[in-house]
């Protein structure tokens, strides 16, 4: 009877501590938040990780060797490309084109081997989307603007979401 109500009683306990639901560490996703960002910065380093992921998925569904590749790729693409579209208000500004580190990784899917696509695709999807984590969980916790910090904890919960469907140690295929 006292080991059973031992037992109980750290249950409990472990469920108290435990992260709320759907939301991962620093640890877990091994980068931490970028905090104070101003809202320039956040709109064009968010604008840039949703149009990159949406470019890429674009090649992988015409380069990826296997299908659950191409799939992920699909359902990927189409998300970035919703959360590129609900973040700019209609009537606003076409964005910028892509900074160099992007354009670049973009430039390296389109040059690699047939046979190493599919790793390097997983490789630059999980870092981007390790970056992405960063960069909404950060605006979520600190950003200047009310209404964008909402938009970041949305962006938030997607790329963990995103996080989840992909190996976290992508294997060589």
């Amino acid at each position: 009877m006292l080991i059973a109500v031992l037992l109980a009683g750290a249950a409990v306990a472990q469920t108290l501590q435990a992260p709320s639901a759907g939301r991962m560490s620093a640890t877990e996703v091994g980068i931490e938040p970028m905090m104070r960002l101003s809202t320039a910065d956040y709109r064009a380093l968010s604008h840039d990780n949703d149009a990159y992921a949406v470019a890429a998925a674009q090649i992988a569904r015409r380069r990826a060797q296997r299908a659950p590749i191409r799939d992920l790729s699909a359902m990927l693409g189409a998300d970035h490309a919703r959360a590129l579209a609900a973040r700019g208000p209609a009537g606003a500004p076409a964005a910028p084109a892509l900074r160099m580190p992007f354009a670049r990784a973009l430039q390296a899917l389109d040059a690699v081997p047939a046979d190493r696509f599919d790793a390097l695709y997983l490789r630059q999807t999980l870092e981007a989307h390790r970056h992405a984590w960063a960069l909404h969980a950060g605006y979520a916790a600190d950003g200047a603007d009310p209404a964008l910090r909402t938009r970041a904890g949305a962006d938030l919960a997607l790329e963990e979401a995103h996080l989840h469907r992909l190996p976290m140690r992508p294997k060589p295929y």
